[in-house]
């Protein structure tokens, strides 16, 4: 939980641009928001083993191309797979790698500058997991060979295969 919480601990606000800072607390003020109204199905899926991550709202969208209707902040809710979360919302939260849908939303200041498809998520070990959430000893903004050399060093008993440079199939 606390996933902007977490992010704003680590990065050096007074670095970031005063936008990105402005739109980093707006998102710790909605997820703030979320804890409180959300507190008892939070505490209800954790018992049940379901994702405590936060579905952030989203404003509604009104073009003359398309219409979405604005929709509130939830609790994610689906089955836990890792360390109380989701498969999408570990890789996102825990790992602070780009998620499966692509995009470059959040790169450097939210997620790492890699692609969870780039790296070898489902091999990695208690331990370097433990690494990759720890956005002191690994910063957000660690390169994607940086951090493979970081994660081979923490856990020698669980050497990461080599990096590739594979295409991302849509």
């Amino acid at each position: 939980m606390n996933h902007y919480k977490k992010i704003r601990r680590s990065v050096d606000l007074s670095t970031l641009p005063p936008q990105t800072r402005t739109w980093l607390m707006e998102k710790r003020r909605q997820e703030i928001d979320l804890e409180r109204r959300l507190k008892t199905q939070v505490q209800r899926a954790k018992s049940e083993g379901r994702c405590t991550a936060f579905i952030m709202p989203k404003p509604g969208v009104e073009t003359m191309y398309r219409s979405e209707p604005p929709t509130p902040g939830r609790l994610c809710g689906e089955e836990a797979v890792h360390r109380g979360y989701c498969m999408g919302h570990f890789i996102t939260h825990g790992l602070h790698l780009m998620d499966r849908k692509g995009g470059r939303a959040g790169r450097g200041v939210t997620s790492r500058p890699f692609a969870a498809y780039q790296f070898p998520c489902g091999r990695l070990s208690t331990i370097q997991e433990d690494l990759m959430a720890d956005l002191e000893r690994l910063p957000m903004n660690t390169s994607r060979e940086e951090c493979w050399e970081r994660l081979n060093a923490e856990d020698p008993s669980n050497p990461l295969p080599p990096l590739t440079d594979r295409k991302r199939l849509n």
